[in-house]
């Protein structure tokens, strides 16, 4: 089980409180992937959270054609896989390790919990989904404005 003064290093938990995160803390998992192990694929269900502790995280979507496109790398005391709080998804990205990693898992219905407990949590999700969007509406971009240079070529 993580400390927490461990969890205070991760800004997706900034703003809680000591007693706040004592009871995130008995909720986490450890978790260690190998070098090309997947921590989930596309269309997986989303059911986890992943805090990074260590290593590296390829984060990406595959095309129709079965061709990977890079989104992010995402190293320590970030936060990979956020679910959709109060649905049942499937997951769009996959993520995989580029390095040996170490996450610590919350569960998506302890995720839900904790969101409605403490509000800056929510409000810590609210701002890691718009940094989400953001990166994959420029990835979005890039992906077209590569195609029309291609196409003027």
């Amino acid at each position: 089980m993580p400390t927490i003064d461990q969890m205070q290093a991760y800004p997706f938990l900034s703003g809680l409180n000591d007693a706040d995160l004592a009871q995130i803390v008995p909720c986490l998992s450890k978790r260690t992937f190998g070098k090309g192990a997947y921590l989930y694929h596309p269309g997986n269900p989303a059911v986890n959270a992943y805090l990074m502790e260590s290593g590296l995280v390829r984060c990406f979507f595959t095309d129709k054609h079965g061709n990977d496109h890079l989104i992010s790398l995402v190293g320590p005391h970030n936060l990979v896989g956020i679910p959709m709080l109060y649905t049942n998804q499937v997951r769009e990205m996959g993520a995989m390790a580029v390095q040996p990693t170490t996450v610590w898992v919350l569960s998506q219905k302890d995720l839900a919990y904790f969101a409605q407990c403490f509000p800056q949590l929510m409000q810590n999700i609210y701002l890691l989904m718009h940094l989400t969007l953001r990166t994959l509406l420029r990835a979005f971009q890039m992906q077209v404005m590569l195609d029309i240079n291609g196409r003027l070529a």
